[in-house]
């Protein structure tokens, strides 16, 4: 087997493992895959404190930003860091509310409400009381009336909660939508009905269709309108279940896919998203009836013997810990899709954190492995059962070198007897090899402790020059004995690969692969190569950074002129006609008394038609395009006046 080789330069060691290694981190970052009806994430510890400073970092100068920077830091919940936040939002609340605006007193109460005690808001109650008591009517928007309501309820103003309910039926019925229906969610679960009421069972009974409006991926649940509709729905939905303490009936499917799509979003960029996604994941992990589990690798991507545990953590949508659980590996299943032990339950460890010896169960064969979870729940937790959810996981080993032998023949020869060689060890003596022979190295490669042989991703082998650290790989294939076989015609590599540079080399084998628990780098030996042809000189690879020479372009030299007499001859015959035209017109007498008549425009118009004619004759000659049309302008627009006044003038002089 003929070996490719890849030419290289450096001066460690360490990084002539880059290009097997960095395959290696390739792989495993690719080998985590959670499938299943699961959250596809949480929002982490630094996801929340990313979107804390995205809100604190707005600019607090308008209701709307200081709304929604308020009811984010609100729903992330806020500490003494937030303070100097906060007061700037009262301030800037009480500074920008309108009595006559039903928005600004909506967005000003809820900020008031949310950032403290100590913000009271300055307005006259009866002229609010009334502007928003005339808008409860049914030929509003449900918008309007959840804004109107909110601000009556944060300024603790009177509020007739059934009479509101009953106008939101109609407002909703004729809009029909599901931002509607949401904020309609919202306005009944402040206005303390009795929850027995048929008002708030007509509502509770409605959050079953607005679910049914969504449109639905295979791992997403989303509104038209994006996430300020999706968000907005989910804490409508919440919120009302909530107030009442009431369960919906809601599918677990449903539920984990608005998660995910709100999760989706947690890169939000903008305070208004940014709030919308601390708001809804909020409400989803922390309520009384549903709660997303989210099921995240805990331990290692690989697990080998001496890391055999695969851990996994069950936590709600915050990162947040959940009480203790079921948790069971429901098929373990190998690469050939064959399961290889079922029904595993994972032993409790602390803090949401369950491990399970995968190492023993698939007993310790590599390879990589599909471990189905499920997550039970005891009865009466909000936190929602998992079904189906698929980890996938590398078991490695540890490999070792065995049966080596490296053989020096003649070119000529099928196989020879080459000497034995143990791994680790290098050999003492000096191979030698010249442009007659090739070198072959044989070697099998097995787990420690069993004689079975094993593939590779990676086997190169590296010759490295003494003195100069010149480093050429070769690839090592394997027969059809699963042995792995290097073969080097040291005259067909010598030019191409070596330079010709004759000398002693050092001789590494590097071993690499997923499913490889720590690569092999196995010095060999020092082989003395010898070539027929003497090394071309090389070049400093510092010449590539030089700069380089100068592209100068040529244009085609133009062709030889003809003499000036010919060309001043050329140019007499040319006007010789117009001359013989005018003493032609000069013997039969012309007429010209009646450019008298038209006294100075039949003298204006020739002259700025020779303008015109002359700028011709200079555009062939010097000027250019743009120069040729601006001094057109400059002479036509006079030229054509003249001639229209002389034309007029003409037309007059013939009339009877």
């Amino acid at each position: 087997v003929t070996s490719c080789p890849i030419n290289t330069r450096t001066n460690t060691m360490a990084k002539s493992l880059c290009s097997v290694l960095g395959i290696l981190v390739i792989l495993r970052l690719g080998l985590i895959e959670c499938q299943g009806q699961q959250l596809s994430g949480v929002l982490k510890v630094e996801d929340q404190r990313r979107l804390k400073d995205i809100l604190s970092s707005a600019s607090l100068d308008s209701l709307e930003k200081v709304y929604f920077t308020v009811n984010g830091l609100s729903a992330l919940g806020t500490d003494s860091s937030d303070k100097k936040t906060l007061d700037k939002a009262c301030q800037t609340a009480k500074s920008k509310l309108k009595e006559d605006s039903i928005l600004s007193l909506f967005q000003a109460s809820s900020v008031a409400a949310k950032a403290g005690s100590s913000c009271a808001l300055t307005f006259s109650k009866d002229s609010v009381q009334k502007l928003l008591n005339n808008v409860l009517v049914e030929d509003t928007s449900a918008e309007t009336i959840y804004h109107a309501v909110t601000a009556l309820k944060n300024l603790k103003l009177v509020v007739n909660g059934e009479d509101v309910a009953r106008i939101l039926q109609v407002i909703v019925e004729r809009e029909e939508t599901p931002l509607s229906y949401a904020q309609a969610f919202l306005v009944v679960s402040t206005l303390g009905l009795n929850s027995t009421s048929d008002e708030v069972k007509y509502f509770m009974d409605a959050i079953e269709d607005v679910i049914g409006w969504g449109d639905s991926t295979d791992d997403m649940l989303f509104y038209e309108g994006g996430l300020s509709t999706t968000a907005t729905v989910v804490e409508g939905i919440f919120t009302l279940m909530e107030a009442y303490k009431m369960d919906a009936k809601l599918g677990i499917g449903d539920i984990v896919k608005l998660c995910n799509f709100i999760l989706n979003s947690k890169f939000a960029a903008n305070t208004e998203d940014a709030s919308y996604v601390a708001i809804a994941t909020g409400l989803l992990a922390n309520n009384h009836f549903y709660v997303p589990t989210a099921v995240t690798l805990y331990s290692r991507q690989a697990v080998s013997k001496g890391n055999q545990n695969l851990q996994v953590r069950l936590s709600t949508v915050l990162d947040g810990d959940l009480p203790k659980a079921k948790v069971k590996a429901v098929n373990i299943e190998n690469a050939d899709g064959d399961v290889v032990d079922k029904n595993k339950l994972f032993d409790f460890n602390e803090k949401s954190v369950y491990s399970l010896s995968l190492f023993n169960n698939v007993g310790g064969a590599a390879g990589i492995y599909t471990v189905e979870i499920g997550v039970t729940h005891s009865e009466g937790e909000p936190a929602l059962d998992v079904t189906g959810a698929e980890i996938k996981v590398v078991v490695t080993q540890q490999v070792t070198i065995s049966n080596a032998e490296l053989s020096v023949m003649d070119r000529e020869k099928e196989s020879s007897k080459g000497k034995p060689l143990s791994y680790p060890s290098s050999a003492k003596e000096v191979f030698a090899a010249d442009y007659h022979q090739k070198v072959v190295l044989k070697f099998t490669v097995t787990p420690e402790g069993a004689n079975t042989p094993v593939k590779v991703h990676q086997a190169f082998v590296r010759m490295v020059k003494d003195k100069s650290n010149q480093e050429i790989f070769f690839i090592a294939e394997q027969n059809r004995q699963e042995d792995y076989i290097f073969e080097m015609d040291v005259s067909k590599v010598g030019k191409e690969s070596f330079n010709s540079e004759s000398g002693d080399y050092q001789m590494t084998l590097l071993i690499g692969d997923f499913t490889v628990d720590t690569p092999l780098q196995w010095t060999i030996g020092t082989i003395s190569l010898k070539f027929a042809d003497a090394p071309s000189p090389r070049k400093n690879h510092m010449d590539l950074y030089k700069a380089s020479p100068e592209i100068k372009h040529e244009f085609r030299a133009p062709e030889k002129r003809p003499p000036v007499v010919v060309t001043t001859v050329f140019s007499v015959l040319v006007i010789v006609p117009a001359v013989i035209l005018v003493l032609v017109w000069l013997a039969m007498g012309a007429n010209v008394s009646n450019m008298a008549q038209n006294g100075l425009w039949s003298i204006l118009f020739p002259v700025g038609m020779s303008g015109v004619f002359l700028l011709y004759y200079l555009f062939w000659l010097q000027l250019d395009m743009f120069q040729t049309l601006k001094y057109l302008v400059m002479i036509g627009v006079p030229t054509f006046y003249v001639g229209h006044k002389l034309l007029k003038r003409i037309a007059e002089s013939r009339k009877p």
